[in-house]
């Protein structure tokens, strides 16, 4: 009886203080596996942040995100292949973030600018509406279509407007009045 009552305090004592001597013992998993944890939530993270930019309607990204989601079913033994499509689509998709912020600024300045500054019928309003339009439709297309787009739509007006707001004219009046001497009023 003593014996028991010795071992109900020892327990007792045991379990208050938390030590217990049947408690398993923390283990580590081997350098492959957390690798492969690693990598696996990495790429939960981008299946779970799809928010970002233009993604909706671009199948490029779509592509992407199946990829994603085929690789982290691999096993570990690919752990390689995870890495490399991880970095892949870590490349695209500050590339197409990029490309869209581009398309993004320009399309403000199409917008905001030079449209609102020509007349609605002159052949640069329609020239600008033009780009306008393509522009809007490019921030979904494929990357290569978008860095395409984006140089085709960024240039000036070739047409010369008759009511032009630039003072080109008038400086070149003012230079050529100050070289001979006189003044043009």
């Amino acid at each position: 009886m003593r014996f028991l009552s010795v071992w109900l305090i020892g327990t007792l004592i045991a379990v208050a203080t938390g030590q217990n001597s049947t408690a398993p013992e923390a283990t580590t998993l081997d350098p492959i596996t957390e690798q492969n944890n690693e990598i696996n939530e990495k790429l939960e993270q981008i299946l779970l942040t799809l928010g970002q930019g233009h993604s909706s309607h671009n199948n490029e990204f779509n592509q992407w995100l199946q990829t994603i989601r085929d690789v982290k079913k691999l096993s570990q033994n690919r752990l390689t292949e995870k890495v490399r499509a991880h970095a892949l689509f870590t490349d695209f998709n500050r590339r197409r973030l990029e490309l869209e912020e581009e398309i993004d600024e320009r399309l403000d300045e199409l917008v905001d600018d030079l449209i609102p500054s020509l007349q609605q019928n002159s052949k640069c309003a329609k020239f600008y509406r033009r780009q306008r339009d393509i522009l809007r439709r490019a921030v979904t297309a494929t990357n290569a279509r978008k860095t395409e787009k984006i140089r085709e739509n960024s240039v000036k007006c070739p047409h010369k407007e008759e009511n032009d707001d630039s003072n080109e004219d008038d400086d070149l009046m003012f230079s050529d009045a100050a070289d001979s001497g006189s003044v043009e009023v």
